[in-house]
């Protein structure tokens, strides 16, 4: 899976004593480590890896070797599994433990097809096994820390004693997307109010999610709810460099994620599917279609080096 490194020169959870903290949040085919890289680079905290299934990860080398990349310089770094039960999430966090900086539960995940299979929401109904996991992977790893990625309720009575229940078992911190299981991002809004009532109620840092396309909008969550930290998903996808201020990727941070991608041998149709995303706010529809559907890396660079001179 690549280096090991030891976890006890960076302790996440102490970062939250510092700062209000910025998350790349676990995003599927995109995670990958050139993103991860350049995510921190350009002005975030604390990266996270794509959800994988633990016992995917436990049982199969091709999982792992395919899925997971870490190199020293990729720190701090999340590592998120979704999990059924507790046995297997615990071994998967052993395993991972001496390349990454913490591990997180997925109970967030509303794909119907997860859920369906009692992974990410489908947890959201049954409490005492996300305590059950988080209890029986401290068991195991000791001092790594892990976290849970969670929604919130319809009542929020229920996400407070949810959240509760996680911090008293021994969590290290708690990730909330402010909206309910099937609530469209399209139409709802996050719930700012609600993700300010939970963290209200809990000692342990709280990190927000939901609708933070820019860094005013990771300002205003923390100023609204008082979070200890924010994540963002579609919006650091389209621009890595949003927690810097920026309103779209500055063609040097489209410049280094190509190097990134090609130094770290990126597939290239899957460093071409990310980057997609990041020209969203820099070219029209237009080249963004004509962009993916170039063929080769040598192809992107001179696609990104035209656009890039053009932007300076």
């Amino acid at each position: 899976m690549g280096d090991s490194y030891e976890r006890k020169n960076l302790v996440i959870p102490d970062l939250f004593a510092e700062k209000v903290v910025y998350f790349a949040a676990p995003l599927v085919r995109h995670s990958h480590l050139p993103f991860r890289l350049l995510s921190r680079s350009w002005g975030c905290d604390v990266a996270c890896t794509p959800m994988t299934i633990a016992k995917n990860f436990v049982c199969s080398p091709g999982c792992r070797d395919s899925h997971y990349q870490f190199l020293k310089e990729d720190i701090p770094c999340v590592v998120q599994f979704a999990a059924t039960d507790a046995s297997w999430f615990a071994q998967a966090c052993e395993m991972v433990a001496p390349y990454c900086h913490g591990v997180d539960i997925n109970t967030g995940c509303p794909i119907k097809g997860h859920v369906k299979k009692g992974y990410g929401c489908a947890l959201l109904k049954k409490p005492q096994l996300v305590c059950d996991m988080v209890r029986e992977a401290k068991g195991r790893c000791g001092s790594l820390p892990i976290s849970v990625k969670t929604r919130l309720l319809p009542d929020l009575k229920d996400s407070v004693e949810m959240a509760r229940r996680i911090e008293m078992i021994g969590a290290s911190w708690l990730s909330i997307h402010g909206r309910l299981q099937h609530d469209r991002s399209a139409v709802v809004p996050v719930n700012l109010e609600g993700l300010k009532f939970v963290k209200s109620a809990v000692s342990i840092p709280v990190v927000g999610n939901g609708d933070i396309f820019s860094q005013a909008d990771a300002l205003n969550m923390a100023k609204v709810t008082g979070v200890n930290g924010v994540m963002a998903a579609r919006g650091i996808l389209e621009n890595p460099s949003l927690f810097l201020g920026t309103h779209h990727p500055p063609a040097q941070c489209l410049s280094d994620f190509l190097y990134l991608s090609m130094e770290l041998d990126l597939p290239y149709k899957v460093a071409r599917k990310t980057m997609t995303w990041q020209l969203t706010g820099v070219t029209d529809r237009k080249e963004q279609n004509r962009f993916s559907e170039l063929e080769g890396m040598e192809k992107m660079v001179e696609f990104v080096e035209g656009l890039c001179e053009g932007m300076q």
